[in-house]
């Protein structure tokens, strides 16, 4: 396992190749153009637009293969609030230790920077994902019903950092 900066053609592929889930849960947060490819196409390269003062953004590779995109992103107006993020393919659980590392190393780099809070949104369903949250520090602040394109319910998970 590795973990190498995001580049665009590695999020194009790990976009394409979402898991399931994942898939819904990047569809649900996007303007719905009818075209679900390209849906995932642009938000890659959205991904990839975010300015580097404001953002890190990492993959995972098993062998050649990228698994994982993941990274956080710092408020513009708000510099001690960043939102953090991960998706995935299927494979993406066997990337789990490499993911967790960075994850942490990415919390700490951020902290450092000044952030001291965190927000992640989730898709509202049983998945892996609230466990490594919960090991994250992370915990539940709210529910969003209906916040999704197609009526999918999200919860929004928060870590403080300092006071």
């Amino acid at each position: 396992m590795t973990c190498v900066p995001l580049t665009l053609p590695i999020a194009e592929t790990i976009a394409s190749n979402l898991s399931r889930r994942d898939r819904v849960e990047v569809l649900a947060l996007r303007p719905d153009t009818g075209d679900d490819a390209l849906d995932l196409d642009v938000w890659a390269s959205d991904v990839m637009n975010t300015p580097e003062h404001l953002a890190t953004a990492w993959a995972v590779l098993v062998g050649s293969n990228p698994v994982a995109m993941g990274g956080i992103v710092r408020h513009p107006a708000l510099p001690h609030l960043a939102t953090s993020w991960l998706v995935g393919t299927p494979k993406k659980l066997d990337g789990g230790v490499s993911i967790m590392r960075i994850a942490v190393e990415s919390h700490k780099q951020w902290q450092e920077r000044g952030v001291k809070k965190f927000q992640c949104m989730c898709l509202d369903s049983p998945e892996l994902s609230s466990r490594w949250l919960v090991r994250l520090g992370y915990s539940i602040e709210g529910i969003y019903p209906q916040f999704g394109r197609n009526g999918e319910t999200f919860k929004i998970w928060g870590r403080n950092h300092g006071n």
